[in-house]
Order: structure tokens, then C-alpha cells, then sequence
């Protein structure tokens, strides 16, 4: 009944209830939130930067070294983040990178990320974005299933280390995905990292 019925929240999925999660919150472009996730919402320009470093710093932790001189980040709504995706667009979706050459030739990354995500859930989408521009500025190209599952060892990552009741909440659900693209492709990157260790995926990833 409550699966059919019930009002489940965006970022973590547990139902929102007085019980539950003492009650929540919904956003103009129709999410919900609960009130357990709402508490640790990014709410400006000053929290988004700091964790933008703190992510920075973790991905230079395990040897993914990223400039942010040609990144720009945009947060945005669910609908306008839906319409820079296109006909991609997906309501699961948190986060999407838009990549542009300037006048000299130059790439320039937009990153576009969901309004009102809780910091942990902001830290792994942001994670996530920034191995896609990782990626680009190291020319390598993959296939669709591979280079998602690659970067969702970003959200991995962030969440990993984070070793909170929500961050295992979003583990579980990443191991559970039943997604051809994000779901198998993340478990098969997953199994290669858990065997070779992060260096040793950056130098297979290298060669290509």
C-alpha cells in the first residue's frame, strides 16, 4: 500500500511520514524531500564551494588530479535541469556536464546539479560530474555503459568515505540499481576496482 500510495523522498527514497521522517518538504518543480535529508541541504554559493573542494580534495586523494580553472558549476531545478539534458532527460537524474570549446579552441565545462540535494548527495553527483570532465580532459573514450559506471565510482567514493546511515542508504540502492548503464555498469567498474585498487584503474584508463 505504501509503495503504491505514498509520497517517497528524492534523494534518499525512504517514504515521508510523521512517523518516518517527520513529515517533509516539496520543491516547486515537484521533488519531495524529507525532513531528515532537508537539515543538510546546500542552500549557497558558500557551501557549494566548499564542497566542491572537499571533493576536489578526495579525488586527488586516490590520484584523480582536476583543474577547475574550465569548470563552472550551475545549480538549477529539476526542469531546467531536464532541459539542458534534452531528449536524455530523466527525472533520476542529479547532475548533467555540458562541454564547449571557447574561441581558442579551449574546453570549457558546465556543470549543472540539482537544487536542494543534501551535502552528501551534492558531494557524490558533483564526484560523479567531475570524472566526466576527468575523462574528456584526458581524451579517453569509452562506451556509454563503461564511462557511467566509471563515474559513478565517484558517488562510490564520496559515499565510501562519508560511512554515515545516508550514505549507505545510497550504496545499497547504487548495488541494487537495476539499470543496464548506471546499475551494471557501475557494479562492473566496481568489481575492478575493488580488485586493482584506484591507481591501477587510472593507468588502464590512461591507456586507452
Amino acid at each position: 500500500y505504501h509503495e503504491s500510495e505514498g509520497l517517497f523522498c528524492h534523494s534518499c527514497s525512504r517514504i515521508i511520514s510523521k512517523g518516518v521522517t517527520n513529515g517533509g518538504y516539496i520543491y516547486s518543480d515537484g521533488r519531495h524531500l524529507c525532513s531528515l535529508c532537508k537539515t543538510s541541504v546546500i542552500q549557497n554559493e558558500s557551501e557549494s564551494k566548499k564542497a566542491l573542494n572537499d571533493v576536489i580534495l578526495q579525488l586527488s586523494a586516490v590520484g584523480i588530479d582536476i583543474s577547475l580553472e574550465n569548470i563552472a558549476i550551475s545549480i538549477v531545478n529539476l526542469n531546467q535541469l531536464n532541459e539542458r539534458i534534452g531528449i536524455l532527460s530523466d527525472n533520476k537524474l542529479k547532475g548533467y556536464t555540458q562541454t564547449n570549446e571557447n574561441s581558442r579552441s579551449k574546453l570549457q565545462y558546465e556543470i549543472y546539479l540539482l537544487n536542494g540535494l543534501p551535502e552528501i548527495e551534492f558531494k557524490a553527483t558533483l564526484a560523479h560530474e567531475l570524472l566526466h570532465v576527468w575523462l574528456n580532459n584526458k581524451s579517453i573514450i569509452l562506451n556509454n555503459k563503461i564511462e557511467e559506471g566509471f563515474c559513478n565510482l565517484g558517488n562510490y567514493l564520496i559515499y565510501s568515505n562519508s560511512n554515515t546511515k545516508y550514505a549507505k542508504i545510497h550504496l545499497k540502492a547504487m548495488d541494487n540499481n537495476k539499470d543496464d548503464i548506471y546499475g551494471d555498469g557501475y557494479r562492473y567498474m566496481k568489481k575492478i576496482l575493488v580488485k586493482h585498487g584506484w591507481p591501477q584503474i587510472i593507468i588502464m584508463l590512461s591507456s586507452l
